[in-house]
């Protein structure tokens, strides 16, 4: 077994599935839009957050692979 790591975009994506399932299964006109209005805010806040993981990486001169330049 080796450590591969945890995949975010996949559980990213299930998670926007899920949440635009649940709207349209109990057809609620307000909990639909509300998703619908969260996920640019979702997007952005996981941008935001990754961006500064590169940022501190490049800051500590550290690759992903987590070996020294």
């Amino acid at each position: 077994m080796g450590s591969e790591g945890f995949d975010m975009k996949k559980l990213f994506y299930i998670f926007i599935a899920i949440m635009l399932i649940e709207g349209i299964i109990l057809w609620d006109k307000d909990k639909l839009i509300s998703t619908l209005l969260t996920l640019p805010g979702l997007v952005l806040a996981i941008s935001v957050h990754e961006f500064s993981h590169a940022k501190a990486s490049d800051k500590y001169r550290r690759s992903y692979t987590g070996k020294t330049r």
